[in-house]
């Protein structure tokens, strides 16, 4: 911007007495970004700018909805709405790690049944343990025992 541009510009804010051009561009211009239920809201002028900022935090569209709704009806203050916010945080980062735990868990299983199914049975010439003749462990230890001539220890 030119110099005139500038000076017109600071003597507008300065009349308006609320906060600098500078502040302006850093606190409340970034605000048009914000998601278009939340802007919504702001714009009606329900909420604060930075209880606004904060609801914008939370990513999934309908939890945001819900939470929107929770402070519009209980009327929340800024550190509520943020103790909230780390509720969902917590909550979501917690779902996501049972499902990595179980992702994982599904990942072990799989690798032991493949090898189960690799793995021969030597009792049964060579067939999969999964097509077995041999119902349970006693049995094939009896078998394997008695292939050796020797005798299972008890």
């Amino acid at each position: 911007m030119s110099q005139p541009q500038t000076k017109i510009i600071e003597e507008l804010f300065a009349s308006l007495g609320r906060m600098s051009w500078q502040s302006f561009v850093k606190n409340r211009l970034p605000l048009l970004n914000l998601p278009a239920d939340v802007l919504e809201v702001l714009r009606s002028g329900r909420f604060e700018y930075t209880k606004a900022k904060a609801i914008a935090r939370v990513q999934d569209d309908e939890t945001r909805k819900e939470l929107l709704e929770d402070v519009k009806v209980l009327n929340l203050s800024l550190s509520e709405i943020k103790r909230k916010i780390q509720e969902i945080e917590s909550a979501a980062q917690s779902k996501s790690l049972s499902q990595t735990e179980s992702a994982s868990i599904k990942q072990h299983v799989s690798v032991r049944a493949q090898r189960l199914v690799e793995k021969k049975c030597e009792m049964c010439l060579g067939r999969s343990l999964l097509d077995c003749n041999f119902v349970n462990v006693d049995e094939i230890e009896l078998e394997l025992a008695a292939r050796r001539g020797g005798f299972r220890e008890s």
